[in-house]
């Protein structure tokens, strides 16, 4: 599972992260309470965003 705050756990989620990047897309971490973060998932989920975790 994700950490809340995006970081990864495991060397997978570090791999996946590592990926984007070197295939020119944004890996982007969002810092806040729960509801912040709910609402920018949201957000993000509603826009052409690749994936949100």
């Amino acid at each position: 599972m994700p950490s809340p705050l995006g970081r990864p756990h495991t060397a997978h989620e570090a791999i996946k992260y590592e990926t984007a990047l070197k295939a020119d897309k944004f890996v982007l971490m969002v810092h806040g309470s729960a509801e912040e973060q709910a609402k920018a998932r949201t957000v993000l989920a509603s826009s052409k965003a690749w994936q949100t975790v």
